[in-house]
């Protein structure tokens, strides 16, 4: 054994032939077809597959919601109508603006600074627009 390490830096390293982090990319989203060979007309892969199943569930979901409407309704239709609220609200949005933050999921934890000074800044905008 040697004790030369290859850093995945040096010009004679390929990240993904045994030296450096293999880094994901757009191969890590490359799935093999369950169905068909991707060449022909008839192709479906796993990323097909979970499509298919999560709007299985979603349907079946609001089927089961909806099926007997109540005027009082039970705890699953007034979730089911408490999203179809919030969805059905999405409509109404006009004129967005959006703003980028390159931060994770949570702005308000790793950039509150820059995140108080963007909501400051739009709702001054908008005070001063209204």
């Amino acid at each position: 054994m040697s004790d030369v390490t290859t850093l995945a830096f040096e010009t004679n390293c390929h990240i993904f032939d045994g030296c450096g982090f293999p880094a994901p990319g757009l191969h890590s989203f490359l799935f093999k077809p369950l169905i068909g060979d991707g060449g022909g007309s008839v192709y479906f892969n796993k990323t097909m597959l979970l499509a298919l199943l999560g709007s299985i569930v979603i349907v079946g979901f609001f089927w089961a919601a909806f099926a007997k409407p109540k005027i009082v309704p039970g705890k699953l239709q007034m979730v089911a109508e408490a999203g179809y609220d919030f969805v059905l609200g999405l409509r109404d949005l006009r004129n967005l603006d959006w703003v980028d933050l390159p931060t994770s999921h949570w702005p308000m934890w790793s950039k509150p600074r820059e995140l108080a000074e963007i909501i400051g800044r739009v709702a001054s905008e908008h005070a001063t627009a209204g």
